[in-house]
């Protein structure tokens, strides 16, 4: 009875102490992880475009750190619970007597195992993820937005609305800036309107056929209606395809007429030629006709990923806003240009300031920083993951060496090849990785819908990126399998022999 309870006290001694060291390895890394993490909080806004969410810094939150050693401990405590009981003997003595050479059991094994499988399988979800925003990003960097955005200042304008109360003399003010920064050495071209591509959304009215108009008015199409200054086109640098541009001499006309994009013609005029048809604006009764003179190439309005919409530019005097926004094309860096701008402001009327001043360029790459964001983190957490489960692949076949050196050595010394070994040693590593390659993409396939509304001209199944992630952890796993399988065709045959 005594040997029993002593046997019995022994094996709680283990578990408490298996426990112990689980717990402790687990705080120690949690508080190095959090020492990790304060030494390089000032790195994460240089590698990442959090700027373009408006942060500047990361600064450490108390309750995150108390939160992140809670969640060492508990990892501690789950993770070290289970080996500790498993890895413990029920009887001390039986396996005293069996002479033993390894405590782990075929449970253990097969729990190592499957969690490296688990592992690979999480390194596969997030690879994927990460290589398809990433092949987004690359796809939306390409996107032709339907102007020239190099070299292109833009900025808001906003006249003093007691100084300048009628059509006249806001159009005179207007004229007058675009005349004064076209002046400006550098500056190619100047010219206004009242919401700038990818800046400005909405302001879409229903349109039809003045000569063809829908019997139900549920039939009627939207499009984006735009106030323009003479020569706008040619300072975005949107091809005029046929027509004319909106000249000087439309804004003192009574004549109403209007320059309408590709995507408007095919809607409303399809398989015609549309300079000189007739385009009904408004709704019912109070809609207004105009005259189609000119026809212009589509631009992304709402965003890159957005298809061209429907559009249709007006003169600015049709509907004199005192708000406007400046276009400006320059011969060298647009943001060089803010201050000669300006300056010039202040010297036509100190009471209109230049707000806003931002290059055509930022503005694109301020509107794809979602994409950049999303998939910068994905594809850290995806590394981040592929290095766990290349670790842990790597203690597993390390300690399958360690607990089989008897059994390697009685091959070695009947004969058997080094690369048979390193063979066998691989072959076992790559069949854990095979299991969660096949689960990582089948969860993939499944799970990256939710993508699907950050992807741009890629699918949640595009083959490619598939291959390339398979490939990619195929070459780091096998480099992990390689390690200890060197080390194995590296053992000693007769040392391996011996009895402990």
């Amino acid at each position: 009875m005594a040997i029993r309870t002593s046997i019995g006290a022994s094996r709680g001694r283990l578990i408490s102490q298996l426990l112990t060291e689980s717990v402790l390895s687990a705080l120690i890394a949690g508080v190095l992880g959090i020492g990790l993490a304060f030494s390089l909080q000032g790195l994460l806004p240089r590698l990442m475009p959090l700027h373009d969410l408006g942060i500047t810094s990361v600064s450490m939150d108390t309750r995150v750190l108390l939160f992140a050693l809670l969640l060492s401990l508990l990892t501690g405590l789950i993770f070290g619970i289970v080996p500790a009981w498993r890895g413990s003997p029920a009887n001390v003595s039986d396996f005293l007597r069996s002479g033993s050479r390894a405590i782990g059991t075929g449970g253990s094994t097969r729990l190592r195992n499957n969690l490296v499988s688990i592992q690979v399988a999480l390194s596969v979800l997030l690879l994927v993820g990460a290589g398809l925003l990433l092949r987004s990003y690359s796809r939306l960097t390409m996107v032709d937005p339907g102007f020239n955005p190099q070299n292109l200042l833009t900025a808001e304008l906003q006249l003093p609305v007691g100084d300048y109360t009628g059509a006249a003399q806001r159009y005179q003010a207007f004229s007058g800036i675009v005349e004064e920064t076209e002046a400006l050495p550098g500056v190619v071209s100047a010219s206004l309107i009242d919401r700038l591509p990818l800046r400005d959304s909405g302001g879409d009215i229903y349109i039809w056929d003045a000569d063809q108009p829908p019997v139900d008015p549920s039939e009627w199409q939207t499009a984006y209606a735009r106030l323009v200054m003479p020569d706008y086109f040619e300072t975005m640098q949107i091809p005029i395809m046929a027509g004319r541009d909106i000249e000087t001499a439309d804004m003192s006309s009574q004549r109403l007429i209007v320059v309408i994009n590709q995507q408007l013609a095919e809607t409303i005029f399809p398989d015609q030629f549309p300079i000189g048809k007739r385009l009904a604006v408004g709704t019912g009764d109070d809609a207004t006709v105009f005259e189609v003179v000119g026809l212009v190439g589509n631009t992304r309005v709402y965003h890159v990923s957005s298809d061209p919409y429907r559009a249709m530019y007006f003169p600015y005097i049709f509907s004199p806003a005192a708000n406007m926004r400046i276009a400006i094309r320059t011969s060298g860096p647009a943001a060089a240009m803010v201050q000669p701008v300006r300056d010039t402001l202040g010297r036509i009327d100190r009471n209109i300031p230049l707000a806003e001043p931002l290059a055509m360029e930022e503005i694109i790459a301020d509107s794809l920083g979602t994409w950049r964001i999303i998939s910068s983190l994905l594809a850290v957490f995806a590394l981040i993951a592929l290095f766990l489960a290349a670790t842990g692949l790597y203690g597993v076949l390390a300690y399958y060496v360690s607990s089989r050196s008897h059994e390697i050595g009685v091959r070695m010394a009947l004969g058997a090849q080094a690369s048979s070994v390193v063979g066998m040693i691989v072959k076992r590593g790559m069949l854990l990785v095979g299991i969660g390659l096949v689960v990582g993409i089948g969860g993939a396939l499944g799970t990256n819908r939710l993508l699907a509304d950050l992807l741009y001209e890629v699918g949640f199944g595009d083959v490619l990126t598939f291959v390339v992630v398979g490939l990619f952890l195929t070459v780091i796993a096998l480099l992990a399998c390689l390690l200890p399988g060197r080390r194995a065709a590296k053992l000693d045959p007769v040392r391996s022999l011996q009895v402990d």
